[in-house]
């Protein structure tokens, strides 16, 4: 495996914090956001425009903070008080999830994101992190097909473009698939450098 792959693979091995979009209670927009872990690609913020109590809103930022820091029994004590406090927000059952993948637990994950599914049906961000979820599990084809729905519901939603590609690549060896979506990222994304490279080893691989 080439340098290129293997940078790649790295880039999103977990659901970690440093990966995806933030999914924000309402009212906490002004929290830091979560970049991007290559260099130059978007954090999203996806705010879930719901009321929710002071307490649990700061709360719920001390335990992203937590999440940001690599501090996650800390993080997932604090979110799993918060969502028995807020369980009609998506939001903290979102993070929760990204917080047990760090610490490999991949059952309760899932179970986090299942919930989230049930509150905010088809969310962008729970879509996406359910992908990487799957493909990190090695049910690939169920990543797919999450990839699919998502990116046909949300087709400016960038990450996914770029993980989708990644799984179609790295993980399913379907270079045209991998070629359509990173073309369509770095048609919004222009200056990532990387993504260009992926790109013309693709063009040479398929040949054009």
């Amino acid at each position: 495996m080439d340098i290129l792959h293997s940078d790649r693979t790295t880039w999103l091995l977990g659901l970690g914090g440093a990966a995806l979009g933030l999914l924000l209670l309402a009212g906490c927009a002004s929290t830091p956001g979560v970049r991007g872990a290559s260099q130059g690609s978007d954090g999203i913020h996806v705010v879930e425009n719901r009321p929710v109590d002071s307490a649990v809103r700061q709360d719920f930022a001390r335990a992203l903070e937590l999440l940001e820091a690599g501090q996650y029994p800390q993080a997932i004590d604090l979110l799993e008080k918060v969502t028995t406090r807020a369980q009609n927000h998506s939001a903290p059952f979102v993070n929760l999830a990204k917080a047990y993948v760090m610490t490999g637990n991949y059952d309760r994950a899932e179970a986090n994101l299942d919930r989230a599914m049930q509150i905010n049906p088809g969310h962008p961000v729970t879509l996406h992190e359910l992908a990487l979820l799957y493909r990190e599990t090695g049910r690939y084809d169920d990543s797919r097909q999450v990839y699919e729905t998502l990116t046909a519901r949300y087709p400016e939603f960038m990450p996914a473009r770029k993980n989708f590609g990644i799984l179609c690549e790295l993980y399913l060896d379907d270079p045209a698939c991998a070629l359509k979506q990173y073309r369509s990222y770095i048609d919004n994304n222009p200056g990532e450098e990387d993504v260009k490279l992926w790109i013309l080893g693709l063009e040479r691989r398929v040949g054009g």
